[in-house]
């Protein structure tokens, strides 16, 4: 009797682990993506502005963001200087307070999972936003970003 119960409790536990790992669809990626590529230090500027070949651009952005891209992610968001952004911003030379960040599934999307961003910042004499889409696939029981596509 006690091996039919654990044997139960056992099965019930992978059926939820399954299906916690199908649910959701990928919104706390994008914003952890979104977070990272903002979220930048002196020190991240200097390692970009160091990078001399492709390998060592390929090499930066798998290493800081191949978490949250797919391989066609990595190349779609480096030519659409995504990787870049938060970079740009901190040698603007101002000092933003943290991002608003918003992600939303994109509605009338289908079956795809299309996300909306919008990130936002502002200092004492502007304000700036960046904002576009994104599609998120499951990669290996992970959702990680396939496409990103920036409006500005």
């Amino acid at each position: 009797m006690k091996k039919k119960i654990l044997l139960c409790m056992v099965s019930v536990l992978l059926i939820f682990t399954a299906c916690s790992a199908k649910s959701g669809n990928g919104q706390e990626t994008a914003e952890k993506f979104l977070q990272a590529v903002f979220d930048v230090s002196e020190d991240d500027v200097t390692e970009f502005m160091s990078v001399e070949t492709e390998e060592d651009l390929n090499n930066w952005v798998s290493d800081r963001y191949g978490e949250y891209l797919t391989d066609y992610g990595m190349v779609n968001a480096m030519q659409n200087r995504m990787v870049a952004a938060g970079i740009e911003m901190k040698n603007m030379g101002k000092e933003y307070k943290d991002p608003e960040i918003k992600v939303e599934k994109r509605k009338n999307a289908g079956d795809e999972n299309w996300m909306n961003y919008q990130v936002s910042f502002s200092s004492e004499d502007l304000e700036l936003t960046y904002s576009g889409s994104m599609l998120l696939v499951q990669q290996d029981k992970k959702w990680k970003i396939e496409k990103i596509m920036r409006n500005n």
